[in-house]
């Protein structure tokens, strides 16, 4: 058999209109701009601000007499260009003489942030052969020394020592938020406050674009068909559930699609009518970003030596999940984290401290033992209500011996006796 007696293949034509779409061509423009969007704003920020800390030094040490005399003669403004021995020199040099506008020194944290910044631009700039933070790097020997070498100089200058960080927001003051109107179901402005900051408690919402890209259809009340209980589900990157009257009150009031948050209407949030109403237009973002520091103030809730902010919410959805024993998984399933950086967001508590404290307190003399025990004791006592029979003593058998009538609702005994020497029984 040949070639020829092969039969044709019969080839199926099908034309555009066989489909219920029509094939829309993405042009170059259109394909980069989109892999640029998936890039956060902050990080976007962040690498630009970087590169203009390197490109301020880079024309200063360009105008330094001492740099004709180095090994490399001119610094590289646009460091994709340089070669890789070349960065490695420069680089060094870098982050040992870079400082800020006011000639203090950065701290360890914002180097390395630096460094970062400069290495997610080459990647960007086709540089992908170029790690200038890869552990033990032949290629960048000298950098990562001059970079460790200068983040232990600034930190035995006790630079970086005390990190600002978000605080959480404690039960006593959720509570203060209830009592004092601030947080509400009665209030436009009441349920505004209201519903972000459980979005921040409730599903681990931090930043302005978490917020501001909430969608009202991300969010449903409905029914628990077990337990015949309504519920809040949420659809965000994980279905996250959880009772909520004040999330179902305020959906009640603003369009079933749309922007999450709508700004209330009224003074103090109430109209004529004293129901609450919501404008169709959104709160804008310069409120949004300071809601919860309003919160505190209209509650007045001093926060003099406290950083509340927005991000205070989400401190404390994973700070209170830690407290109350949960798993890093469970804390990552509600916070969103994808790696260890949620263990950032711990905060100990007072009542943690305290706890802490005590038990890493030196040992307390005898004497001070006692009473220390006296007062567990007589505490143990009040909280448990039980009626302890007197105790007897039997004179008329053995005067060394003493008999004590014991309750049925106890099961451990301890005697100390004036010697010093304790005694437990199990019952």
């Amino acid at each position: 058999m040949n070639n020829t007696d092969l039969p044709d293949f019969e080839l199926l034509n099908t034309s555009s209109t066989d489909t219920d779409w029509e094939l829309k061509p993405v042009l170059s423009e259109e394909l980069e701009q989109r892999i640029s969007d998936r890039i956060p704003t902050k990080t976007k920020q962040s690498t630009s601000w970087s590169m203009n800390v390197w490109k301020g030094w880079t024309e200063n040490r360009n105008c330094n007499p001492m740099t004709g005399f180095e090994e490399f003669t001119c610094v590289p403004v646009d460091p994709e260009t340089a070669t890789i021995k070349e960065l490695d020199f420069w680089l060094s040099r870098f982050i040992m003489e870079t400082r800020r506008q006011d000639g203090t020194p950065y701290p360890p944290n914002t180097l390395l942030n630096i460094s970062a910044g400069i290495q997610r631009h080459l990647r960007e700039m086709k540089r992908s052969e170029i790690n200038v933070l890869q552990k033990n790097s032949v290629d960048f020997p000298t950098f990562q020394k001059a970079l460790d070498t200068r983040m232990k100089e600034v930190t035995a200058a006790g630079l970086g020592i005390h990190k600002k960080r978000a605080d959480a927001i404690s039960p006593q003051d959720e509570d203060t938020l209830w009592c004092k109107g601030v947080i509400s179901l009665d209030s436009a402005e009441g349920l505004s406050y209201g519903v972000f900051y459980y979005n921040c408690k409730l599903f681990g919402c931090r930043g302005m674009d978490e917020h501001r890209d909430l969608d009202a259809t991300q969010f449903e009340v409905v029914t628990d068909s077990v337990q015949k209980k309504k519920c809040l589900t949420f659809y965000g990157r994980i279905s996250k559930n959880n009772q909520g009257g004040l999330f179902s009150t305020y959906l009640s009031l603003i369009p079933k699609t749309g922007p999450f948050y709508r700004r209330p209407i009224g003074k103090l949030g109430l109209n004529t009518s004293g129901k609450p109403k919501f404008s169709a237009q959104v709160v804008g973002v310069n409120k949004l970003s300071t809601y919860i520091k309003t919160m505190f103030d209209l509650a007045s809730i001093d926060h003099t030596d406290r950083n509340i902010s927005n991000h205070s919410g989400k401190v404390t959805c994973v700070t209170t999940l830690y407290d109350k024993g949960f798993d890093n998984a469970a804390v990552t399933s509600r916070s969103g984290h994808r790696s260890n950086a949620v263990e950032t967001y711990k905060r100990q508590s007072v009542e943690m401290n305290d706890r802490i404290s005590k038990s890493l307190q030196p040992p307390l003399p005898i004497s001070e033992v006692k009473v220390e025990e006296n007062k567990e004791n007589e505490q143990s006592c009040a909280n448990t209500k039980v009626h302890v029979a007197p105790i007897t003593e039997k004179r008329d058998t053995l005067d060394d011996e003493l008999v004590i009538h014991v309750p049925k609702s106890v099961k451990r005994i301890k005697i100390v006796h004036n010697n010093g020497k304790v005694m437990s029984l199990e019952l």
